[in-house]
């Protein structure tokens, strides 16, 4: 069988290609591999992921009361012809939560089952339970592996979180089970003043000072995402490890983004990098991943993603080739074509190879499908993402027009909050649909400001005298 290096990076852990993009990139995955070749598909699938992320904007958005949450989905894969169903997950809810590929899937349990050889009939394998505080937030997922011979479940891990007063997660333990519950490692969250993750701080145990490791977080004066560093904590010093990089185009989309690893011990070098173009919608319509070459100081050709578009806008399509240096061409490798419910929900998702000349289904070529119901959502899900916010003029001299509309009133507290964290003015609205204030900026020095919402909306102005 033709290798398919796409598959290898996308297939990894038998996670779904769309569904990994609904899981938020945890960039100390990506950061702390030191494998040339496991970097060089990290970065890939992470370009990938990214680009799924921004594929799927604006096609799952909330505007009404019913909704459609993912109860199920199925993998098969191809074996001589033949999709041979290798392990499915259902989802269970309870009350208006849900959830989908591209967005938090907020389930009560997960149950995964799998075969034990390939073709063998499913079997029970394992399940996650979650639950959540008052506010509808995760605060723990204990997960569970199934026994048939003793046709019980028993714990494997849990993770524990908590969250600051705007709702960000502040701590996230980690215990692996042996008869109780063992500390594995917490992972420790700081935020600026504007609620952007600064710092994710990995601690073996609750000894001050029992560091592992750090990422750290820098942004523009915009607040886009520039940097992402991984420091490793060694010997009682904190020692350079990884570090991501993005740029973006005057639209403010990512256009680029850098890996760079330490590693052969003497400091961050270039390892890989993925560039972006985009449509008038804002959606990616090539990626293209590269390689550092140490002997010419160069980035080299390595992949290339080809994303397509249905009549309504859905991803329909996305096509990967590997490039050849033999040719000076690009190589077809894989193809991965998706269907959507009205919603903008893929329902299905089936790979094909190149091979001859053509697409065709080889062994190891996959079909994954995707079940959902229709639920109704309570009327807070939907508050945040019905404010619409309007402030001029920007710049602002002396005063700040603000103008809110809500089709869920809800009474609202709004601070203005400078660059160094400190809130300068403060103020309270109760409940109304259309909310209009102007707010006088004339003793504010100028500069960049943020306007926050207690609903954790935020938006940035500027103050020119």
């Amino acid at each position: 069988m033709k290798q398919k290096h796409f598959c290898a990076f996308l297939l990894a852990a038998g996670i779904p290609a769309v569904a990994a993009a609904q899981q938020s990139f945890n960039a100390n995955s990506l950061l702390r591999l030191s494998d040339t070749k496991e970097i060089r598909a990290a970065v890939a699938k992470h370009a990938y992921e990214l680009g799924l992320q921004s594929a799927g904007k604006g096609t799952t958005a909330k505007t009404t009361a019913v909704q459609s949450r993912l109860i199920a989905k199925a993998s098969r894969t191809y074996d001589a012809g033949v999709a041979i169903l290798t392990d499915s997950a259902r989802c269970v809810y309870s009350g208006d939560r849900g959830g989908d590929l591209n967005s938090e899937i907020k389930s009560d349990s997960l149950y995964n089952y799998q075969s034990l050889t390939f073709g063998a009939p499913l079997v029970t394998n394992s399940r996650t339970y979650t639950s959540y505080n008052s506010g509808n937030r995760r605060i723990s997922d204990t997960s569970e592996r199934y026994s048939s011979a003793s046709s019980s479940f028993s714990y494997t891990s849990r993770n524990t979180l908590t969250y600051n007063t705007f709702g960000q997660i502040s701590t996230q333990l980690l215990e692996m089970w042996s008869g109780t519950w063992i500390f594995s490692i917490m992972d420790k969250m700081s935020y600026d003043a504007s609620g952007r993750q600064l710092a994710d701080t990995g601690l073996n145990s609750l000894t001050p000072g029992d560091y592992n490791y750090v990422s750290v977080n820098t942004y523009d004066a915009g607040g886009k995402l520039l940097t992402i560093s991984d420091k490793n904590f060694t010997a009682g010093t904190w020692v350079d490890f990884s570090e991501l990089a993005y740029t973006y185009n005057a639209a403010g989309y990512c256009e680029t983004f850098t890996a760079r690893y330490n590693t052969g011990g003497t400091g961050l070098v270039n390892v890989s990098k993925a560039s972006y173009l985009y449509n008038a919608s804002g959606k990616p319509v090539t990626i293209n991943t590269y390689i550092w070459n140490t002997g010419t100081a160069t980035w080299d050709n390595d992949q290339v993603m080809v994303y397509r578009y249905d009549a309504s806008g859905y991803l329909s399509r996305i096509s990967v080739a590997m490039w050849n240096s033999s040719t000076a061409a690009y190589d077809s490798i894989v193809r991965v074509d998706f269907t959507n419910n009205i919603h903008g929900q893929a329902t299905s998702e089936s790979s094909f190879s190149f091979d001859s000349g053509s697409w065709k289904v080889s062994d190891g070529d996959h079909k994954y499908n995707y079940y959902y119901e229709d639920y109704t959502t309570g009327v807070k899900e939907l508050q945040a993402q019905q404010a619409e916010i309007r402030l001029f003029p920007v710049p602002a001299a002396d005063e700040l027009e603000l103008q809110i509309r809500q089709e869920h009133p809800q009474a609202l507290e709004v601070a203005v909050i400078d660059l160094q964290g400190r809130v300068c003015i403060s103020k309270q609205y109760a409940a109304a649909a259309n909310i209009s204030d102007r707010i006088s900026v004339a003793r504010l020095p100028s500069g960049n400001y943020l306007l926050r919402l207690n609903n954790g909306t935020v938006r940035s102005f500027v103050v020119t005298h």
